[in-house]
């Protein structure tokens, strides 16, 4: 079988969806075990929170170091599927957001919403892609099924809150609205700038840090309490 742009484009996303098997496997049990708790919608708003900001941050890596991953790997064939590679790596990263947010429905016993939302994704995905493909190819596909992801992600969880069963920080928000900006910068002025590309990430994740800096410190201060239990 020959081996296409799209399929070279893709090494990076399966990184990512070995992520999302990895934890889809555990989550079911932490979910079910957690469902009757009090704050069961802070822990899982939290929970929805951080690991949406560890995958921007490793997305943003992901863009920097793209072009030069491909360009060390690969024929120079296949160099130009560096672009499409962080839609690719960012998609199955929102999957597991969604199923994150999702697991609300289940605490309601309401599951028919899954199906409208994630309906909902794949209906944009068809229509980005019939109007994306014939102008930009694969780069086209992959945005689409990144913007499927993205849309199934705000409606879920435009859905719970309104049903206050998530509760969405303005931070958060505010990181994501900057997440979608770095990737449009990095499209278009520095997707083959590794140096620029480098800088941007780390600004950007010292950004997402200063949001989250008392989390930090929480999580900073639980291990040493616990290092300190244990000796």
């Amino acid at each position: 079988m020959p081996v296409t742009v799209n399929t070279v484009s893709s090494k990076l996303g399966h990184v990512s969806q070995l992520i999302y098997t990895a934890f889809a496997g555990g989550w079911q049990f932490f979910a079910f075990s957690t469902m009757k708790e009090n704050n069961q919608v802070e822990s899982n708003s939290r929970i929805f929170e951080y690991l949406g900001i560890i995958s921007f941050v490793a997305t943003s890596f992901i863009c920097a170091c793209s072009y030069g991953i491909f360009k060390f790997l690969f024929k120079a064939d296949y160099l130009s599927g560096y672009i499409a590679a962080p839609y690719l790596f960012l998609a199955p990263l929102l999957q597991m957001l969604f199923q994150v947010v999702a697991n609300q429905f289940l605490v309601v016993k309401k599951t028919w919403p899954n199906l409208f939302i994630l309906g909902s994704g794949a209906v944009l995905n068809v229509i980005i892609n019939f109007l994306l493909i014939p102008v930009i190819g694969i780069e086209g596909a992959s945005i689409a099924t990144l913007m499927g992801y993205v849309v199934s992600d705000i409606i879920c969880v435009i859905v719970l809150c309104r049903m206050k069963l998530m509760v969405i920080s303005k931070k958060f928000i505010f990181a994501a609205l900057l997440m979608g900006v770095f990737m449009i910068l990095w499209r278009f002025f520095f997707s083959y700038e590794l140096l620029l590309g480098m800088i941007s990430a780390i600004v950007m994740s010292a950004v997402m840090m200063l949001f989250y800096n008392n989390e930090i410190k929480r999580v900073i201060d639980m291990i040493r309490n616990r290092k300190v239990q244990s000796k």
